[in-house]
């Protein structure tokens, strides 16, 4: 798994390129998203376009990720 960052305007696009399983690729995830929080950026968009795979570690990661932002209030979409 790898997470690519770019800005577009106020909004941190991240692009994610392989599978999403439980494990160190959630975990990549994860861990970028809650970074990206605490350099204070509340904007989120996660391109899934070249995830082939994703499994229910994968999933509830993005539903943590989106919850943890949201409470933090920002947004996460996919």
């Amino acid at each position: 798994m790898t997470v690519s960052e770019q800005m577009a305007g106020d909004v941190v696009v991240l692009t994610l390129d392989g599978r999403l399983t439980m494990g160190d690729s959630a975990d990549v995830v994860r861990d970028k998203v809650s970074s990206l929080l605490q350099q204070g950026h509340r904007r989120f968009v996660l391109n899934l376009a070249a995830v082939p795979y994703m499994d229910s570690g994968g999933l509830g990661m993005l539903v943590q990720a989106y919850a943890t932002a949201t409470r933090q209030g920002g947004r996460l979409t996919l």
